[in-house]
């Protein structure tokens, strides 16, 4: 399954959207029904992935919070991102860096709100 998301990422074409994107790093790619995916490095030269959430995605968010309107964002972050080709727990975003927490959660906001 991460090969045929990796191939997938491969057959895509990247491109900066805007000039403030080519500044912070932003690229963007379109698959061909339309869903979007985001490139960007964060501190430690590590690579994150963003992509938009489908609806299986978002009934899961609801499971894993558990009413706990708290961690909402958290979940989504967890199942829209991967850093270096990997999710990683909710918990674990957590511990990020405050500017690489932000950077992430204003992508993953961009591609799902």
């Amino acid at each position: 399954m991460k090969e045929d998301l990796k191939k997938k990422e491969e057959q895509v074409e990247f491109v900066y959207e805007t000039p403030a994107d080519l500044k912070a790093g932003i690229e963007t790619a379109t698959y061909k029904n339309g869903n979007q995916i985001k490139r960007f490095k964060i501190s430690g030269d590590r690579e994150v992935i963003v992509r938009e959430l489908i609806g299986r995605d978002m009934m899961n968010v609801q499971k894993i919070i558990d009413g706990d309107e708290d961690k909402y964002m958290v979940a989504i972050m967890h199942f829209a991102t991967k850093i270096d080709g990997k999710s990683i727990p909710m918990e674990d975003f957590e511990k990020l860096k405050g500017k690489d927490f932000n950077k992430i959660n204003i992508q993953v906001s961009s591609l799902n709100f």
